[in-house]
């Protein structure tokens, strides 16, 4: 039986503490109070907009729960990429811009950074929003976050970021000044810091317990799934007899954990090896504190098909929970919230489009 302990990274290559930190490049913000002022709007309102969601649904707004069951499906104007638990939405327009959406306020673009024509969703928390902005001119791309209206550019040389936790804490992968490879990094108030990596990976999520999940390479060019967090610096999870990639992580600590077509969901250090699609192989991507689990499955990826994976319910395919559903093919699910509304993307009536899920 393959190995699942978890185990010490480059113990010798770093020192957690004494981790390099590069000071944030801040801007001021954009000369667009109008902006700002619906960002606070939509901060303020997003009870109203729970409610909206939930009369179009047709049930009372309830705490978070555990049970999956059958879903309104409605159209958005965006590709998702996130949703926090005001389900607010981050993704990119058909004209390749980073904008929220909700049901009370509709579509509102990001500002850009200056000196960037195109931008792409990427993340949102109570934190800010996270995008990336590219310069086609200059073939650059830029990591930035907006906060009530206000651009922050993110520190490091080719960096991507990827999720954002409700302190305002970014992950995701950078190029340190005077190495060669990409590696994990976390961004905070105070700068850029590294995760520990000795050759490369990339932190693919976090939770608001700080802890910090992704996958490394070691020596020899293989990659490894970690879990980083601030007593213990960054261990090795999952098999170790193959590659393997820790894809998101919940409040409760509890990770998913994928090697091939294994998917693991990790309890307390316990791998929990999970019945998903194996034929044809499932990629799973999001999971809520339920331990709820959304994402794709299909051969190839232009034959994807969105499931949710739940513990009372198992591994379901996501159109066969979908009421009114005529017209829609669902590829792919992307995000998940506590209360159960899903986002991902599909196709409707042919045309590609974003779609959000709400309990019924």
């Amino acid at each position: 039986m393959a190995s699942t302990e978890f185990r010490d990274c480059c113990a010798n290559d770093r020192n957690i503490s004494g981790s390099p930190t590069i000071p944030l490049n801040q801007q001021s913000p954009l000369g667009n109070p109008s902006w700002a002022a619906r960002h606070a709007l939509l901060r303020i309102a997003h009870l109203v907009t729970i409610l909206l969601l939930v009369s179009k649904a047709g049930q009372a707004h309830t705490p978070p729960h555990c049970d999956v069951g059958s879903f309104s499906i409605f159209k958005i104007p965006l590709i998702p990429a996130g949703i926090d638990e005001d389900d607010r939405i981050v993704g990119t327009t058909g004209n390749h811009k980073a904008a929220i959406w909700t049901m009370t306020h509709g579509l509102e673009e990001l500002p850009l950074p200056e000196g960037f024509d195109l931008s792409e969703g990427v993340a949102i928390s109570k934190g800010g929003i996270v995008a990336m902005a590219e310069d086609r001119a200059q073939s650059r791309r830029q990591a930035y976050v907006v906060n009530y209206g206000v651009v922050r550019l993110l520190g490091g040389v080719e960096q991507h970021a990827r999720k954002i936790s409700n302190d305002g804490s970014i992950v995701g992968d950078a190029l340190m000044p005077g190495h060669q490879r990409s590696e994990p990094v976390e961004w905070k108030k105070d700068g850029m810091h590294t995760l520990g990596a000795c050759c490369g990976g990339t932190a693919m999520g976090l939770n608001n317990q700080a802890d910090i999940v992704g996958d490394v390479y070691d020596r020899e060019g293989r990659y490894h799934a970690f879990l980083w967090s601030r007593a213990k610096g960054l261990q090795l999870i999952g098999p170790s007899d193959r590659y393997s990639i820790s894809i998101a992580i919940n409040d409760r600590g509890h990770l998913i954990v994928q090697a091939f077509t294994d998917v693991f969901l990790y309890l307390d250090q316990r791998a929990v090896p999970l019945q998903l699609s194996k034929s044809p192989k499932s990629q799973p991507i999001a999971l809520n504190n339920c331990d709820t689990i959304v994402g794709s499955y299909g051969p190839y990826a232009d034959a994807n098909q969105a499931f949710v994976w739940s513990r009372k319910n198992g591994f379901q395919d996501l159109t066969s929970l979908v009421s009114n559903v005529s017209g829609w093919s669902l590829e792919n699910a992307t995000g998940i919230t506590d209360s159960g509304t899903i986002i991902g993307t599909g196709t409707y009536q042919r045309e590609e489009t974003g779609f959000i899920l709400v309990p019924r």
